[in-house]
């Protein structure tokens, strides 16, 4: 038992993750219901952003209040994209 645990911190010890040029835009969607006709464009929420963690170091994002935060971590994560159109790339070991 004590054998698979340290092997297990072994895995996790070498774990990195890197990202680069990760640039998101929202996907331009159709109101439900229009009397006009707008058009929506799609908004820039992260432009050129790269970073690298590498296992035993902490790493605080911070920003003000809609600085795409939340969405920085959705990308690394790959959750919540349906609605975005995310480019650049995400490495973990080096590896996309």
């Amino acid at each position: 038992m004590t054998e698979s645990i340290e092997r297990a911190t072994d895995v996790i010890q070498s774990v990195s993750l890197s990202w680069y040029n990760i640039h998101v835009m929202t996907k331009p969607h159709k109101p439900l219901i229009s009397f006009t006709k707008t058009i929506r464009t799609p908004k820039e929420i992260l432009r050129n952003v790269s970073g690298e963690v590498k296992a035993g170091q902490l790493l605080a994002i911070m920003g003000s209040s809609g600085a795409g935060k939340t969405t920085l971590l959705n990308v690394l994560t790959a959750r919540n994209l349906s609605r975005m159109t995310v480019k650049g790339v995400v490495l973990i070991n080096g590896q996309a």
